[in-house]
């Protein structure tokens, strides 16, 4: 017999547990979309092994949640680019602070303000060099294999709920099965980004559903049959009702 304290205890577990699966959810299908378009938009512009700064931006917000867990190849590129870019930052404010403070022709002739400028244009420089490195990067291991990074994204989140390999790896003998013709699709057109597109969508619909199902599972382990006081039920349409 549950006490309250310990009731209230569970429920809260219980309904963290479907919301990080939500979140996380989410966020993988937003990167694995966010792949797919730097590919994408590559392919349109024409230029090849030109970085695209924006996409490339956006990839490397994921750079905590996905980049260097799942592409652990870019981690040094990575903390470069991050220091160039605090540095840039940095220079960046005190630029500001100086125009603000300073009358233009005082300005037009201070060493300092001088300085600064030419120093943050050696540093945007290096930020060009280091994007063209992680742009080589990407391309050289992930565009070939975008289909199966994509898949071991979202067996990344399975890991990082679930903390089982054991379940991670039955993820794996359920979902590649599911997807193997898909897979096969996309290896043979690589230019069809719906495609691609569909195929997130598609993995992200088979990650939740196991999810969901485990913390199921964690529900009638710890006593929550159907029935009990609506519980059960209030836990899954909680979190299966937004998708």
């Amino acid at each position: 017999m549950r006490t309250m304290p310990q009731e209230k205890h569970i429920e809260r577990f219980l309904i963290l547990k479907f919301d990080e699966t939500d979140e996380l959810c989410r966020k993988a299908h937003s990167f694995c979309n966010e792949l797919i378009n730097y590919f994408k938009d590559s392919n349109l512009l024409k230029i090849e092994g030109y970085p695209q700064i924006q996409g490339l931006a956006s990839l490397l917000k994921y750079t905590d949640d996905f980049v260097l867990p799942v592409l652990p190849f870019l981690q040094d590129s990575v903390i470069q680019y991050q220091k160039i870019t605090g540095y840039i930052d940095a220079l960046d404010e005190f630029l500001d602070e100086y125009r603000k403070n300073t009358v233009g022709y005082k300005r037009r002739n201070s060493h300092e303000f001088h300085e600064v400028l030419e120093l943050k244009k050696r540093f945007v420089e290096s930020y060009k060099r280091i994007l063209k490195k992680i742009d080589k990067e990407i391309r050289k291991n992930v565009e070939k294999e975008l289909p199966e990074l994509m898949i071991s994204v979202y067996g990344y989140i399975v890991h990082r709920i679930t903390h089982s390999d054991v379940i991670l790896n039955e993820f794996n003998v359920i979902v590649i099965p599911e997807l193997i013709e898909d897979i096969k699709y996309t290896r043979e057109h690589k230019q069809d980004f719906d495609a691609f597109q569909r195929l997130n969508n598609k993995i992200n619909a088979i990650t939740c559903r196991f999810l969901y199902d485990i913390e199921s599972e964690f529900l009638t382990l710890l006593g929550y049959e159907e029935g009990d006081d609506g519980n059960r039920e209030k836990f899954e349409t909680g979190a299966v009702g937004s998708k």
